[in-house]
């Protein structure tokens, strides 16, 4: 009897070693947020692609397919773009986040609802505040040890090893650190997760009132005709 206990134990604890790690629910609207306030959102995505290419189109599709298959991502009506850099492309660009050409900006979130950037140039100015260590799909890796690749710079610009290189691409060595975006090479046969970045977000206050113009702008043209 006492070793039929010991082998159910057993085997209970081995079911619950294997069981898979609960998945968190990823946070759209971030909370406080300023009535009529804007943001935009960030992710790594939790499937791996080739950057073998220098083609952003590539990786712009990739991240915005990931989170074009989430509901709740996709039921925001916005864009999405890879954080990284490609010769001629550089990430401040492509996610137009350029404090020169695009502004203040915006606050930055990651799908925990928690402050990455408060701005632009807080983006760009070699650290964030908290980790980009969230998937689409609500799982959690840490990006110092998932060595993420960006082939960019701590300032936005293109880094020499950028994505799609001859021989390897930068990569994140540091979860918050000056080395969130870059630190060392990884060979560019070697598939990785990447980045990826909203456009600017209405806050869903915001939607609500977008939602009931629409509606109201609809009535009118119809009792018109």
């Amino acid at each position: 009897m006492f070793k039929k206990m010991i082998s159910i134990a057993a085997v209970a604890g081995l079911v619950f070693a294997l069981a898979p790690a609960a998945q968190g629910a990823i946070i759209t609207a971030p909370d406080p947020l300023p009535a009529g306030g804007l943001y935009r959102l960030v992710f790594v995505t939790n499937s791996a692609t080739n950057i073998d290419t220098t083609s952003m189109g590539h990786y712009n599709t990739f991240v915005t397919d990931a989170a074009q298959a989430v509901p709740e991502l996709k039921a925001l009506g916005t864009t999405w773009t890879c954080i990284g850099s490609v010769p001629g492309t550089n990430a401040k660009t492509n996610t137009e986040t350029d404090p020169g050409v695009h502004g203040t900006g915006v606050p930055i979130y990651n799908l925990r609802g928690l402050l990455v950037a408060a701005d632009y140039s807080n983006l760009w100015d070699g650290a964030i505040d908290t980790p980009i260590d969230m998937t689409e799909l609500g799982n959690t890796i840490n990006p110092s040890t998932a060595h993420i690749p960006t082939g960019t710079t701590g300032s936005g610009t293109t880094h020499a090893k950028s994505l799609g290189g001859t021989d390897s691409s930068n990569q994140v060595t540091s979860s918050t650190g000056s080395f969130w975006l870059f630190g060392y090479g990884r060979y560019s046969y070697q598939p990785g997760s990447v980045y990826g970045m909203s456009g600017i977000i209405p806050e869903p206050a915001t939607l609500a009132l977008l939602g009931l113009g629409g509606i109201g702008l609809l009535i009118r043209r119809r009792r018109r005709v």
